[in-house]
């Protein structure tokens, strides 16, 4: 497994179509820095100006308002609004809407946005924000992330769940599923989608994942990771999202979704086949 761990790593395409090495980790001094001692914190100023929002809800049709644009293959059906200026998506709630009444949504710049509710003929449908593709496409895709993706992707991830402690908010999905990509390198957690994933171990299993790496095979070290890395996925277990967020492996990466960038084009040119679609079916 171990030459082919490597190739996984150094390749940005899928593994049978390796075109181009790209190396992973930097060549240069490592450096941990302890979560027992005090450090520069990144989080400590921070202000969040957000939180929950109540959404508007009608009892009336969605296509009354809104355009059919594209059904993905995944399923998911796009739609036109604001004069055909603006891309929505709508979608089914496996259940009926929460009870509580108005709903509210979680309102930051990392969670997926819902604007608004319906509820026409006992179906509850709900117009969210389109953001793009999921970790999870990408992962069926065999494409591989480079450690300083997956460490700004990290870094977006925790600064969601930073949001949601800090409000005493209840707890998110945090999976491949859940955790969205948009085409300028924005990083969302959809907080609409049902999932039991929730506590801390989830994130650690979510950057395993990333990593195409077990527990075991992390800890024999064939897969070029760094000594940041390794000890970030060590830390999840035992740290707060805060004292992640100050953990070198975070603190290091770029601070700009400009880092996604390549990955983002390759999405574009491995895209899901998509259909015009004027009646959904």
């Amino acid at each position: 497994m171990g030459e082919c761990t490597k190739t996984a790593r150094t390749t940005r395409w899928p593994i049978a179509v390796c075109l181009e090495e790209r190396p992973i980790a930097e060549c240069r001094p490592t450096r941990l820095i302890s979560l027992e001692q005090p450090a520069p914190s990144s989080t400590e100023k921070e202000f969040w100006s957000t939180g929950l929002t109540e959404i508007p809800s009608f009892a009336s049709n969605p296509w009354d308002f809104y355009e059919p644009f594209l059904t993905l293959s995944s399923g998911r059906r796009l739609v036109l609004c604001n004069d055909r200026t603006a891309v929505r998506e709508l979608r089914d709630f496996n259940t009926a809407l929460p009870n509580k009444s108005p709903y509210s949504s979680i309102r930051h710049k990392n969670f997926v946005n819902v604007y608004e509710t319906y509820l026409f003929e006992g179906e509850a449908s709900a117009i969210v924000e389109y953001v793009g593709f999921s970790l999870d496409d990408l992962l069926q895709k065999s494409i591989c992330f480079s450690e300083p993706e997956i460490a700004y992707i990290i870094s977006q991830v925790l600064a969601g769940i930073r949001f949601i402690w800090s409000r005493k908010l209840d707890h998110v999905c945090i999976s491949t599923r859940s955790i969205l990509l948009s085409m300028n390198g924005e990083v969302k957690l959809d907080h609409t989608k049902d999932c039991t994933s929730t506590g801390m171990d989830s994130l650690r299993v979510l950057m395993l994942e990333m990593m195409r790496e077990t527990v075991e095979t992390l800890n024999s070290k064939e897969g070029g990771w760094s000594a940041e890395a390794i000890s970030f996925v060590e830390a999840i277990s035992c740290a707060s999202p805060f004292e992640l967020s100050d953990h070198v492996f975070i603190a290091r990466c770029l601070s700009s979704a400009k880092i996604l960038t390549p990955l983002c084009i390759l999405s574009r040119l491995d895209m899901s086949k998509v259909k015009l679609d004027k009646e959904f079916q």
